[in-house]
């Protein structure tokens, strides 16, 4: 029954995780639950990390659903991080460039000179001085 529920919320993703984080019903799954909701739901991390998730009561394999829900949702929100770390470190250093680029354009420095130190094509310098003028 578990198995059905969350398949029938595997289209809406918010809900999906509330459940699975936060539902007692959910707390822990069998083997084969646990198996089936990360094939189902195309979630191969989870599979590849159940060992961390299990386990044995009375030779009975459960995995700790809570636990792998926020721990999958931590990893993604990290990444997330990462990822707009980055975007924001190439938009930082591209603005800079076309700062150099205007700076060395007022100067009057011939096209030649400001690719060699920006390291950039004649064509872009071109088009920073359209747009700068």
């Amino acid at each position: 029954m578990r198995f059905f529920t969350a398949l029938n919320l595997r289209r809406d993703k918010k809900k999906l995780r509330e459940i699975l984080a936060w539902n007692p019903a959910f707390r822990t799954l069998d083997k084969d639950t646990f198996q089936a909701l990360t094939v189902m739901l195309a979630i191969p991390d989870l599979w590849e990390k159940r060992e961390k998730y299990k386990r044995t009561i009375q030779e009975t394999e459960e995995y700790n659903m809570c636990q792998a829900m926020r721990e999958l949702l931590e990893d993604a929100r990290n990444s997330g991080i990462q990822q707009g770390i980055g975007q924001g470190i190439g938009q930082g250093i591209q603005q800079s460039q076309l700062l150099i680029i205007r700076n060395m354009l007022s100067l009057g420095l011939p096209t030649e000179i400001i690719c060699n130190v920006v390291e950039c094509s004649p064509e872009y310098i071109e088009k920073v001085r359209k747009d700068f003028t």
